[in-house]
């Protein structure tokens, strides 16, 4: 799951870009052909935090999600209100430059998180591999075959290829054979 969360984080961070560039844009020029452009981003930006925040099992990233999207929406009502926002001149660019520079803090927040938490499981998963692998030490199988006629060369062992292809079938291996 995180490694998808991270996926998404690095989408919501273009997503965020885009929808700067086209504010910017859209106050710069007044061409509403930016402002649908932000708006469309808009969209795509609301459907990647609540599909990253339906699979959010860690409650602090569940919290800066909700913090991420309580942002975006002012954002979207700031750049939506149009022709106010192309009158108030320089103070639209801080209205708009603050709150993408909240929501860039808190992608780069929940991206870090990610980070953190993908590397507490790896190094768990690690330490789960390691101990499997001291265990399957201890967990080794041998046979013993007990027999003179095997020994004299009067009969031929298929005991040996009986074991073996048991303990295939469980997918273990016999480690050692000894014949008695």
């Amino acid at each position: 799951i995180n490694v998808v969360s991270m996926n998404t984080a690095k989408e919501l961070t273009a997503l965020l870009e885009e929808q700067d560039r086209h504010a910017q844009k859209f106050l710069v020029s007044g061409d509403t052909t930016y402002l649908s452009l932000f708006m469309d981003a808009a969209v795509r930006l609301t459907r990647q935090t609540d599909s990253m925040a339906a699979m959010q099992i860690d409650r602090d990233q569940r919290d800066l999600l909700v913090q991420l999207h309580g942002v975006h929406e002012r954002l979207v009502m700031v750049v939506s209100s149009g022709p106010g926002l192309l009158e108030s001149g320089s103070d639209a660019r801080w209205r708009i430059s603050a709150p993408i520079d909240t929501m860039r803090a808190i992608t780069r927040t929940l991206m870090h998180r990610n980070e953190e938490l993908i590397a507490a499981r790896l190094s768990a998963a690690e330490e789960v591999a390691q101990q499997a692998g001291e265990f399957a030490v201890v967990l080794t199988f041998g046979a013993i075959i007990i027999g003179d006629e095997i020994m004299s060369g009067k009969r031929q062992d298929k005991h040996l290829a009986q074991i073996i292809a048991t303990l295939g079938e469980r997918g273990l291996d016999l480690a050692w054979c000894q014949y008695l």
